[in-house]
């Protein structure tokens, strides 16, 4: 079943995707961190879902 981020949880998203780029200079040594502020029931849960499959498809692209 395939669900549809509303306008604010594309927003959030690519937000979220723009914060973990590699900064210029590289990856520091402890890593890239963040946090993420969404107000309850703002669909944080479908949000998450959306970044990981994007996250994993970096991965297959970067891998081969």
């Amino acid at each position: 079943m395939a669900v549809k981020l509303r306008d604010h949880q594309i927003e959030a998203v690519a937000a979220i995707v723009r914060g973990l780029d590699i900064p210029p200079g590289g990856i520091p040594y402890n890593g890239l961190r963040g946090q993420v502020h969404a107000a309850l029931g703002a669909g944080e849960f479908l949000q998450n879902l959306c970044l990981c499959r994007h996250q994993v498809s970096l991965l297959r692209i970067r891998s081969h």
